[in-house]
């Protein structure tokens, strides 16, 4: 079953080598260890694979959008405005997001999908699965409704359907077979966490029991792993569930498994999808678009605004997060990224916690607004939320020009009192 150069097996791998074997589940560790190997080939065959790529994409004629923050987005702009760059959002005919093992591409001809295909096809052979309808993808079902919100508008709905209903099966089987069916007052949770009655007990309850044990290589580490997936992907509804079990997984008893059972069970009562709407008006209407006087974009979209909203809390523990959206006058909102986090020192003062929530949102804010410029060519303007004015004033303070987004993101630089920098 392995060799000293191995990996230990953990978590759902480690449940099916014990079951498949009959060994004892206190005994897998002695036993089950997985190969330490990359299955796929060479280690460096990602790396080799997005050089290859790269090369017959622009040979086709695409542009690599921002090699500063990913070498996996690429547009194809007509041939007479690639060289000097002149072109604009509505001159793009198709957009092409590569991943590990596929790419998808959007495009606003049939006839430049076909040519696309055809051209990849030439170098890495016939195609597996294709389709030309938005669909599945690694879990996730897109679909776009047009008009329902008005003849400019455009609706994007994710789901994730077929993924819960695995994970959350999963779960609620082990679950049930572990302690009984649940009632139906558990079954029908009204938050998936329990709302303490006083506030803090849910963080110290994380201090009090430092007994335990630690659950990161067993089964529930799988599922707190299956749970910020969703979390992670389309359910910010989640986020703060997830933050809550990763950090008590060093500690874990049997009230961690009773709160987790109840986050799936309120899950499997609740299934969200994600909406995203867009206005045309906001991007594309006479007067979206103006000078903006600036040396790295000659036009700014000024309907458009990308915002970062950062809040903290420093009671009993400290906890950090942000959410990162674009909004468009005419109504268009997009939800682009969601993050929370606990602080491995808890802070000793609101302003001190505000800063360390603006350091955590602005490391992923920043490469999502070089990348939404350099797709539009043109500047959008970036805004930050703090409800913390003396943080507010130490981040303005600490800049020589005041603003941070007005010189561009290779210049905004702010330190914080921790010494790190805000870039």
């Amino acid at each position: 079953l392995g060799q000293k150069f191995y990996v230990r097996a953990r978590g759902r791998l480690l449940q099916q080598l014990c079951d498949h074997y009959n060994i004892p589940r206190k005994d897998g560790h002695k036993y089950c260890w997985p190969l330490n190997k990359n299955l796929y080939g060479h280690p460096l065959a990602q790396d080799h694979f997005d050089d290859h790529i790269g090369r017959t994409l622009s040979y086709f004629g695409f542009i690599l959008v921002c090699p500063e923050v990913s070498y996996h987005i690429w547009i194809l702009v007509p041939e007479e405005m690639r060289d000097p760059p002149s072109w604009t959002i509505m001159d793009i005919l198709v957009l092409l997001v590569k991943y590990v093992d596929d790419c998808r591409w959007k495009s606003r001809t049939e006839y430049w999908a076909d040519a696309v295909a055809k051209h990849l096809e030439q170098t890495y052979g016939t195609f597996r699965d294709h389709s030309t309808k938005l669909g599945v993808m690694l879990g996730k079902n897109y679909s776009i409704y047009r008009g329902i919100d008005g003849s400019h508008t455009a609706r994007i709905i994710q789901s994730m359907k077929a993924t819960e209903e695995t994970y959350i099966k999963e779960v609620l089987k082990y679950y049930d077979s572990q302690f009984g069916t649940a009632d139906t007052r558990t079954q029908r949770p009204p938050t998936p966490l329990v709302v303490p009655e006083t506030f803090g007990n849910t963080q110290l309850a994380l201090k009090d029991h430092s007994e335990g044990v630690n659950v990161t290589a067993e089964i529930q580490g799988s599922f707190v792993g299956q749970l910020g997936w969703l979390a992670i992907k389309s359910h910010p509804e989640l986020m703060e569930s997830y933050r809550v079990h990763a950090a008590a997984m060093r500690r874990w008893n049997t009230s961690w498994d009773e709160s987790l059972r109840r986050v799936f069970y309120w899950a499997s009562q609740n299934r969200f999808d994600m909406h995203q709407f867009i206005d045309r008006r906001d991007f594309t209407s006479r007067h979206a678009s103006e000078p903006s006087g600036r040396a790295d974009y000659e036009i700014a979209l000024v309907f458009l605004r990308l915002c970062l909203f950062t809040d903290a809390s420093h009671e009993f523990t400290s906890v950090i997060a942000y959410c990162v959206v674009l909004q468009g006058m005419f109504g268009s909102k997009i939800l682009i990224r969601w993050r929370s986090h606990t602080t491995v020192i808890t802070s000793t003062s609101s302003t001190y916690s505000e800063l360390e929530g603006a350091h955590f949102g602005t490391i992923d804010f920043l490469p999502v607004w070089t990348m939404l410029t350099h797709i539009f060519r043109a500047h959008v303007t970036a805004l930050i939320y703090l409800d913390s004015l003396s943080a507010i004033t130490i981040i303005r303070n600490g800049l020589s020009k005041a603003l941070i987004w007005l010189s561009g993101v290779e210049r905004c630089e702010v330190a914080t009192t921790k010494g790190r920098v805000l870039k």
